[in-house]
C-alpha cells in the first residue's frame, strides 16, 4: 500500500492539484485523500475513486500463500492505447 500512496501523491502533486481539489473530483474526503497518501486507508474502493481522476485502473493480482504471484505481471504502471491507464500492486 506504501507504494500506492506514493504513486497517487506524485500523480496529485504532478497535476497541481491540492487534496482539497482531488477530494472533490473523486467524490471522496480531504481526510480520506490524506490517509490514502500516508498508506493509512485500506478501503480500495476509496483508492481506485482518487486514481480515476488521473485515467488510472487498479489491478490486484491473487497470490498463492507461499510463492509468487498466479500469474507474472511486473509492479508498476501499465500504459494501455486510449489513454487508460493500470496500476498493479502485487505487495499485498
Amino acid at each position: 500500500m506504501q507504494r500506492l500512496a506514493k504513486i497517487l501523491k506524485q500523480l496529485r502533486k504532478q497535476a497541481g492539484m491540492t487534496q482539497k481539489q482531488l477530494a472533490a473530483k473523486s467524490g471522496i474526503t480531504q481526510i480520506s485523500v490524506s490517509r490514502l497518501e500516508r498508506g493509512e486507508n485500506s478501503y480500495i474502493f476509496t483508492l481506485i475513486a482518487a486514481l480515476r481522476v488521473f485515467g488510472y485502473n487498479l489491478t490486484v493480482a491473487p497470490r498463492k500463500a507461499q510463492g509468487g504471484p498466479i500469474s507474472a505481471q511486473e509492479n508498476g504502471v501499465e500504459h494501455k492505447e486510449g489513454g487508460e491507464n493500470e496500476l498493479s500492486d502485487n505487495s499485498f
